[in-house]
C-alpha cells in the first residue's frame, strides 16, 4: 500500500473518531443534578487508556504497513455506531443523573427502565463495544488485545465501584435489581 493510501486512511480514520466524540459529547450534554464522586481517579486513567488505544492502532496500522481488510474494518465501524446509540440511549435514560463519572446524589433515582431494564450498566458496554471498534477499524489486531486487557479491567474496576456506591444508596432495592439484570449482557435466567 503506498503512503498516498495510508495517508487517506488516516485522515478517514481521525475524521470518524472525531465526529463520533463530537457527536457524542454534543447529544450527552445534560443538565447535572452533582453528587459524591466515587473513584474520582478512574475517569482521567480512562481517557489515558483511550487516547493509548487510538495512538496504539494507529502506530500499529503505519509500522506493519498493513492492507485493510474491509469487512473487519465495516465491522469497527458498526460498533462504533452501536456503541454511540447504546450510550445515548443510557444517558437519555439517566437524564440529570448522567455523568462521565460514579456520581450519586442526594436526590438520585434508581432508573430501571430504557436499557437499563436490560442490564445495569449500559455505558460500561458502549465503552466493550468501543474497546473493540477502534483497533477493528484500523485491522490492529495487537492494539485489540492491549485494548481488551487493559481498558476491560479498568471497566470491571469501575463497575465494582459503581456497585458498591448504588448499594450504599439504594440498598436492598438495588441488590433485589441486581438479581434481575445483568450487568453487562441481559440475564437469560432470573436469579431467585
Amino acid at each position: 500500500m503506498n503512503n498516498l493510501n495510508y495517508s487517506v486512511s488516516l485522515i478517514i480514520f481521525l475524521i470518524i473518531i472525531l465526529i463520533l466524540r463530537l457527536l457524542e459529547s454534543y447529544f450527552l450534554e445534560t443538565k447535572k443534578a452533582g453528587g459524591k464522586k466515587y473513584g474520582a481517579w478512574t475517569s482521567p486513567v480512562f481517557l489515558l487508556i483511550y487516547v493509548l488505544i487510538i495512538v496504539s492502532s494507529i502506530t500499529e496500522y503505519i509500522v506493519h504497513n498493513k492492507n485493510i481488510n474491509f469487512l473487519i474494518t465495516a465491522v469497527g465501524f458498526t460498533l462504533l455506531i452501536l456503541k454511540m446509540l447504546l450510550k445515548y440511549w443510557a444517558a437519555l435514560t439517566l437524564g440529570k443523573f448522567w455523568s462521565h463519572d460514579v456520581e450519586i446524589n442526594r436526590n438520585h433515582e434508581l432508573i430501571k427502565n430504557g436499557p437499563y431494564k436490560y442490564v445495569r450498566h449500559p455505558a460500561y458496554l458502549s465503552a466493550i463495544l468501543d474497546t473493540l471498534g477502534i483497533p477493528l477499524l484500523l485491522n490492529a489486531y495487537y492494539t485489540l488485545i492491549f485494548a481488551v486487557i487493559i481498558r476491560l479491567s479498568m471497566i470491571f474496576v469501575r463497575i465494582m465501584i459503581e456497585e458498591k456506591a448504588l448499594i450504599e444508596k439504594f440498598g436492598e432495592e438495588y441488590v433485589a435489581y441486581k438479581k434481575e439484570t445483568g450487568a453487562l449482557l441481559p440475564l437469560l435466567i432470573k436469579k431467585k
